[in-house]
This record gives structure tokens, C-alpha cells and sequence, in this order.
């Protein structure tokens, strides 16, 4: 992990994490910075480069981990199992998933973590690491949800579909609308502050969706 100074991109400091680091890290609001690795573990940081603490998962982490209002710290594993720490490292809980988790996490506004995994799911888990509900897919889910204003769930599947998920209500009308986009792996996507939803896909093509309908 490298720490750049802002004003001429020179090396501040390095953090050895035995592993490839392949997922983003995230900064706490007093300025401690969570990063996975290869190795397994989940580091915090202090912004002088110092290692407050270490947590070992059951493999290595290429989940981005997402930081809660109250500190918690989530993130997903490729032992298939999503995490929740404290944000001294303890464990609060752990959410087994029926496959390895590449995609980082969202939190909701009401503190439900949303989350797609290798079982083609995507899940929405309460902040007591409970199931709310899961949606099925018949892909992978490799990038990450993102969140509307008003809850809904944007997702790409490797289905080759674009899904908007209501955050409340029965099975029956989970789906809000799907969209065949014809490309089976797209990137994590930006909502616009109108709502227009927009991504990159491995077809080369850069999309615009409209929130209503998709």
C-alpha cells in the first residue's frame, strides 16, 4: 500500500501486506485507512503509514471494504464469506455466501450492506449480519451495487443484464426492471445526480440508463 504526496507524487510511506492488493482501500473518518490483501487480511492504517491492526480472513480479499456510519467495517472474502469488523478488528460477524465475493459492498441509508457474490446472488444483510432477502441472477456478480437516491439497486450480472432492485417489498416485485446489455461484464456504475445510470462494458461501449425503465 503507497501513501503519494499531493504535490509532487513523492512516496510518503509503504505498507508491506504480504499480498497482492487488488481491491481499493477505504478511509475512516479520522482519517484510518482499511485495505485487503492476498494474504488474507483486512490492515488498518494510520495515516502516518503505522499498521494499527491486523484481521485474517480465510483467504485473500478482493473485496474493497465499505465503512458504516458507526464505524463497522464490511467487506467480502474469496472463502465466501462477507465480513463485519469492529473498528478497533474485532469480528462482529461473518455471512457465509455460496460463492467467492469479488464486488464491494453498499450501505444502504438504513444500514443494510447489499453485496454480490460467485453464487449469482445478490444480497441485502441487516447491520446484525442477518438475511433480509437475496435475488438470484443467472451470472456471477463481479461489480459492485451501487445505490439511487431513492434505494433502488443498480447491479450488472454476467447474465448479461443490468438489474434496478427495489430495496423493499416481496420477491414479486424485487425487480424493478432488468436490461440486456448484451455484454457480460460491465463495471461498477455512476449514478448522475438526475439518476441516469452509466457504465463501462467489455463490448467497448459506455451506456446511459434511464432510471424509470432502464
Amino acid at each position: 500500500l503507497y501513501a503519494l504526496q499531493p504535490e509532487t507524487g513523492a512516496i510518503g510511506w509503504t505498507v508491506n501486506t504480504g499480498g497482492f492488493v487488488t481491491s481499493s482501500p477505504a478511509i475512516g473518518a479520522d482519517g484510518t485507512i482499511y485495505v485487503g490483501s492476498a494474504s488474507g487480511r483486512m490492515y488498518a492504517v494510520n495515516p502516518q503509514g503505522g499498521v494499527l491492526w491486523t484481521f485474517l480472513a480465510g483467504d485473500g480479499i478482493d473485496s474493497s471494504p465499505a465503512i458504516a456510519s458507526d464505524g463497522t467495517i464490511y467487506f467480502g472474502c474469496d472463502d465466501r464469506t462477507f465480513y463485519a469488523l469492529t473498528p478497533e478488528g474485532a469480528l462482529k460477524w461473518r455471512f457465509p455466501t455460496g460463492g467467492r465475493i469479488f464486488a464491494s459492498p453498499a450501505i444502504g441509508s438504513d444500514g443494510t450492506v447489499y453485496v454480490g457474490t460467485g453464487d449469482q446472488r445478490l444480497y441485502a444483510i441487516s447491520p446484525e449480519g442477518t438475511l433480509r432477502w437475496s435475488y438470484f441472477t443467472n451470472g456471477d456478480i463481479q461489480s459492485s451495487p451501487v445505490l439511487g437516491a431513492d434505494g433502488t439497486i443498480y447491479f450488472a450480472s454476467t447474465d448479461a443484464n443490468f438489474y434496478a432492485l427495489n430495496p423493499t417489498g416481496d420477491d414479486d416485485s424485487r425487480v424493478k426492471w432488468k436490461t440486456d446489455i448484451r455484454a457480460t461484464t460491465a463495471s461498477t456504475a455512476a449514478v448522475r445526480g438526475d439518476g441516469v445510470i452509466i457504465f463501462g462494458a467489455d463490448d467497448d461501449k459506455v451506456r446511459a440508463l434511464n432510471p424509470a425503465d432502464g
